[in-house]
């Protein structure tokens, strides 16, 4: 509150009475200029009272002033201040007192503006603190932080210079020793080159020269005529060799046409060489295997497959449950390894291959080149969220299953079961057999989608959507529309590289294949010949 002056006159009048109210006023104004000057402004502090925030307004409410501040320790409230809103100090965690610069009753303080456990002091109370205490200790406690800060960086200009002064000395002491080292090379070359004139000198003497190689010297050195005659010595085999090779030589003109006419030869036998590769690949014998991961063929020749289909398969290795969750294992990288009794091939497919019952993905090759993935499952995590605005989570009474419509499946059933595999959940109709818990199926028999039956939940749906959420709940099941993905041509040639060997190979692979290969005529006609003997006898028998 701020010190109202009286106006005294040197004379006494009604405007200026001695009159007790106007003395009590007085000495109320001069306890308050004892305690400090009138702040104006409300304000925040932090926990070490560093003024933080501070307002004019005579209404407080939820804004940038305090609220949500989790760092402020104190608050003052000036005297101006007439009203404190709902949700001026809300989220303010750490306020613990409010020093309000009034008396009780001159401020209204709406129902949650102050969060409780925060004390109120008002300024007529014994612990009352004015601003300007808070700002005296917050003054006081930056001065005491520049002191540390300034100590601090003293200490480490100091410690850098000392460095410093350490670092130039070492830089001095090896560049030092770098001159001297450059300075002792220097006399040894010079020593050196010293040492060479000296005997070139003597080697330069005529009295040391000879007109004859025959060994090499440190004392004579050869004369002009010496060399000459050591360099023909040595040409003469070479030279008689290329005279016999010149006195020998081809007829440019008649190697040009002999050239020509074998190249025009070379060129038409490759051709005739693809042409013949073709007419015989077209007229062989193109044999498939059975479907299997193992097969041994005993008519092959020695020829590159033509063709080869993998088959997709998805396992599960116990029935899985909520608690106890099983991992979905597919074909991932598939091999397939061709060998006879002394040589092998093998190669990786990159590729993921999935598969339930008859409905599964395939990789096929072909003679032509061409090669594709026809993807017909596909494999997702099953969510609290909806797919679609239309596709969300319900629950049915009647047959006391959560679902959830999907037309990206494909309801494909065998044997009465769905073919669908679940990471947590049990497969089954579970639409007609409410006894079958902790299961997935279908909604109906037709599909539509997918249906869940967890009875611990009792049909509450926020309760099943968190436990899909705290859950990583995998489902694969059939699309409802294949997609089909090319394969490179570098993959495709890949595996078209690989060949069989005559007169028997045996391929196997991670999983079921048919391959398409080239069989030898006269064994494919033999075992042909072989099987109708066989079925002949056997239909003799039966007639008999």
């Amino acid at each position: 509150m701020s010190y109202k002056k009286v106006g005294w006159e040197d004379s006494p009048s009604s405007n200026t009475p001695i009159l007790s109210v106007s003395l009590n006023q007085m000495d109320d104004g001069i306890e308050k200029a004892n305690k400090g000057i009138v702040f104006s402004y409300s304000a925040t502090f932090t926990a070490d009272n560093v003024l933080k925030n501070a307002t004019s307004m005579e209404a407080l409410g939820s804004g940038s002033f305090a609220t949500g501040q989790t760092d402020i320790v104190t608050v003052f409230v000036a005297d101006n201040v007439t009203k404190i809103n709902n949700g001026t100090f809300a989220n303010c965690t750490s306020l613990k007192t409010i020093y309000i610069d009034n008396t009780v009753g001159n401020v209204e303080i709406v129902s949650g503006a102050v969060p409780d456990g925060v004390s109120i002091v008002y300024s007529n109370d014994d612990n009352f603190i004015n601003v300007n205490e808070l700002l005296a200790s917050a003054i006081k406690s930056l001065k005491k932080q520049v002191n540390a800060d300034k100590s601090d960086w003293e200490n480490r200009a100091t410690s850098i210079e000392a460095q410093h002064k350490t670092d130039v000395q070492a830089l001095t002491d090896k560049a030092n020793s770098i001159v001297e080292q450059a300075n002792t090379d220097r006399q040894n070359f010079n020593n050196s080159v010293d040492e060479i004139n000296t005997k070139l000198e003597t080697k330069e003497n005529a009295s040391n020269k000879v007109s004859v190689i025959t060994h090499p010297s440190l004392d004579y050195y050869p004369d002009t005529k010496a060399v000459f005659d050591y360099v023909n010595s040595k040409l003469e085999t070479p030279l008689s060799d290329i005279e016999s090779v010149k006195a020998d030589k081809l007829d440019k003109t008649d190697f040009n046409a002999y050239k020509t006419s074998n190249d025009t030869a070379v060129k038409q036998n490759a051709t005739d060489i693809v042409q013949l590769k073709a007419d015989v690949l077209q007229n062989a014998i193109k044999a498939t295997t059975d479907k299997s991961t193992s097969v041994v063929l005993n008519d092959s020749s020695d020829c590159n497959i033509v063709g080869l289909t993998l088959y997709g398969k998805s396992t599960q290795s116990a029935i899985p449950t909520p608690t106890n969750p099983v991992a979905i294992k597919n074909i991932n990288n598939p091999k397939i390894t061709v060998t006879n009794d002394s040589d092998s091939q093998s190669i990786n497919i990159q590729c993921t291959l999935r598969g339930i019952g008859n409905v599964c993905d395939t990789l096929t090759v072909k003679s032509d080149g061409t090669g594709y993935i026809t993807q017909r499952l596909f494999a997702e995590r099953i969510t609290s969220q909806r797919k679609s605005t239309s596709l969300e989570w319900n629950y049915s009474k009647a047959t006391h299953r959560f679902f959830r419509n999907d037309y990206s499946y494909s309801f494909d059933v065998k044997d009465n079961k769905p073919l669908i595999l679940c990471s947590h959940l049990d497969v089954g109709e579970n639409e007609k057999n409410t006894a079958f818990d902790n299961s997935i199926g279908w909604i109906n028999v037709s599909g539509v989608g997918i249906a869940i039956r967890m009875t611990e939940f009792d049909g509450d749906i926020a309760k099943f959507k968190k436990w899909l959420d705290d859950n990583e709940v995998y489902v694969l099941a059939p699309r409802s529309k294949p997609i089909t993905v090319n394969l490179s041509k570098d993959e495709v040639d890949k595996i078209l590289s690989l060949h069989t060997y005559y007169p028997s190979t045996k391929i196997s692979a991670d999983t079921d294949f048919e391959v398409t290969y080239i069989a030898d005529t006269k064994n494919y006609i033999d075992s042909k010949f072989n099987e109708l003997a066989t079925a002949i006898v056997a239909h003799e028998s039966e007639v008999m």
